[in-house]
């Protein structure tokens, strides 16, 4: 197997390349921004797509833009894919929905060389740095749709699971970078009679990924991204054939048949004419994060679930910057789905201020959720504790301007325990070294 996968890799790095007679041009894309992460299923129904960036990914439709295609006399039967992307300050989202009517050889896991079958790239320039090389710059990741049983080697059979690994910067798969992948097949069973059980006849497979901002690090600093942020990206289509015969003519497993049995079928990518520009991120297309008129009203609604709690807190705040916050509420409520942009963003930053700006009463006349010693309620008390200490979400630091400026923060971005203690001693009524 090991001798399969150096000569595999070496085919995929190094083939001749085949201009097709006129230049790609660089594309900007926009992807549009959705508050709600899509479910990474491998299904593909989320309704969260319907709002993504979509794209078709062939040979056919890569010639026609000018971009490099392998095998540009091999069209008929070649793999198709309709990717669809989206983004949120969390990371990117992807789905591939490939139509392949050939099948290739199963690698075994684990195994750096995933990019020797089926399966989908992208390549990512996260902070667009548009280098030459993709040293300290640009990422690789690959999806396969299947492998074999993991540790068999019978690569023949496709029932193993999904896998992923990038090849510039981790070059490898960890569980910690966060990054999420699940894909569903198009498969009947091999009721073949033709020597070989490959258990499995695959002719198309859906693959959905999330890669997170964290596993876009490079030199420890991780990528912001927001509306207009930019980056580099291109998107490639791998498409192999498992030719049996070939794999009997060359001795099988115990010979070189399985460096011989798979055939690059073809090869695809969206943004250059030249495959030597895959490890060149000046070369990648741009994509704009950008935020249309439904991720707008969803930030929208996302801001007015934020403002109601404290709409509420009369015992808290006074009743003119309520009264002031009430209002903005209102009036956020009016818009609809069928509101631009502008009107969303507009409202949604008001709420913001209105948070902003809520003032607080004299601790004296703090009334409400109280006990009858007139301290805050312990279980309450504790809630706080929990959060700023790292243990819960149920309160949001930022805007609870009671507890903006008491604590210190951590290098790994927790409140210090002591000061957590404070505030739950604080908020308990036991000390007030804190207003």
């Amino acid at each position: 197997m090991k001798k399969f996968m150096s000569a595999i890799l070496s085919v995929v790095l190094c083939i001749p390349i085949m201009a097709v007679g006129f230049s790609a041009e660089e594309e900007i894309i926009e992807i549009p921004y959705s508050i709600k992460a899509p479910r990474i299923d491998g299904v593909g129904d989320d309704s969260v797509w319907k709002n993504a960036y979509t794209e078709t990914l062939n040979p056919t439709e890569a010639l026609k833009k000018g971009n490099y295609v392998q095998e540009p006399n091999n069209l008929e039967g070649a793999a198709s894919a309709n990717i669809s992307i989206l983004w949120n300050e969390q990371g990117l989202y992807f789905k591939w929905v490939v139509v392949d009517p050939t099948q290739s050889f199963a690698l075994d896991l684990p195994s750096p060389g995933l990019n020797a079958m089926d399966g989908v790239q992208i390549v990512l320039d996260p902070f667009n740095k548009r280098l030459a090389t993709v040293k300290n710059c640009a990422f690789c990741f690959t999806f396969v749709p299947y492998t074999c049983p993991r540790g068999s080697g019978v690569g023949q059979v496709p029932t193993g699971e999904c896998s992923w690994y990038e090849h510039w910067q981790w070059v490898g798969m960890y569980d910690s970078l966060g990054l999420q992948m699940a894909t569903s097949l198009v498969s009947k069973p091999d009721d073949n009679d033709d020597g070989v059980d490959q258990v499995l006849l695959i002719s198309g497979y859906t693959i959905e990924a999330f890669i997170p901002v964290a596993a876009l690090a490079l030199n420890n600093i991780v990528p912001e991204f927001k509306e207009n942020t930019e980056i580099g990206i291109g998107l490639m289509l791998m498409d192999y054939v498992y030719d049996h015969q070939k794999f009997i003519e060359a001795g099988g497993a115990e010979g070189a048949g399985a460096e011989f049995s798979q055939v690059y079928y073809n090869f695809c990518l969206d943004f250059s004419n030249n495959r030597k520009d895959i490890g060149k991120p000046q070369s990648f297309n741009t994509a704009r994060l950008i935020i249309d008129e439904a991720g707008a009203f969803d930030l929208l609604t996302q801001a007015i679930n934020k403002a109601q709690p404290f709409s509420k807190k009369t015992y808290l705040y006074t009743d003119k910057s309520l009264s002031d916050l009430n209002a903005v509420i209102i009036e956020a409520k009016k818009l609809t789905t069928d509101s631009t942009k502008l009107e969303c963003m507009s409202k949604t930053q008001a709420l913001e201020d209105a948070l902003n700006t809520l003032v607080l009463k004299p601790i004296e006349e703090r009334k409400g959720d109280v006990d009858s010693s007139g301290n805050v309620k312990l279980n309450d008390a504790m809630k706080v504790f929990q959060f700023v200490a790292g243990r819960s979400l149920i309160f949001d630091l930022i805007t609870e301007p009671i507890f903006r400026t008491v604590a210190d923060v951590s290098d790994n971005g927790k409140v210090e325990l002591a000061d957590a203690m404070k505030i739950f001693q604080l908020v308990a009524g036991k000390i007030d070294n804190f207003d």
